[in-house]
């Protein structure tokens, strides 16, 4: 709170938050605000106030980091991936998500979009970048997998478009 509103007050156009995982499973650092209950929309509606008072907008990054970890203790079992490839620069272990278990990863984006809407922050930001869960769908060097969400490019970014067409449903076109 304390660090997005030394900017808002310093005079920033807009702010982008810090990724906001939308399931446990998908932190990538300790100590992050999550957006993964409609519990959290009370705090998220509260900063978003505050940020907004000192006349800045607010975007809240949502992320699922799937196979992507800093630290080993946010790692379960293994995490969820396009792939089972280990995470190539902490060797940490993956597990290539059933077609089923990619539904709900899909939903809960779509849910962490709605709750931001519903604490009335200015927009969201999908965390598709630098590693995270749509980065290890579209990519050819990880997504090693051989059904509908792998192989030609087509197939590979349809995690991506799924994630953004559920969002878009979640909270309408002016969001």
């Amino acid at each position: 709170v304390n660090w997005d509103l030394k900017f808002a007050r310093g005079g920033v156009v807009a702010i982008i938050s810090s990724n906001a995982p939308i399931h446990a499973h998908g932190s990538i650092v300790p100590g992050y605000a999550h957006i993964d209950s409609d519990e959290s929309i009370p705090f998220w509606r509260e900063l978003g106030e505050k940020v907004r008072l000192a006349g800045c907008p607010y975007i809240l990054q949502i992320v699922h980091a799937g196979r992507e970890r800093i630290l080993p203790y946010l790692q379960w079992e293994k995490a969820q991936s396009s792939s089972s490839k280990p995470e190539p620069l902490n060797g940490f272990p993956a597990k290539a998500m059933t077609v089923a278990e990619i539904q709900p990863v899909v939903e809960d984006f779509a849910a962490a979009a709605r709750r931001a809407k519903e604490a009335g922050l200015d927009g969201i930001e999908v965390a598709g970048a630098n590693g995270m869960l749509p980065t290890q769908f579209l990519s050819s060097g990880i997504n090693d997998r051989t059904d509908g969400y792998g192989g030609p490019l087509p197939n590979r970014a349809r995690f991506g478009l799924e994630v953004v067409r559920a969002i878009r449903e979640a909270v309408g076109p002016d969001f």
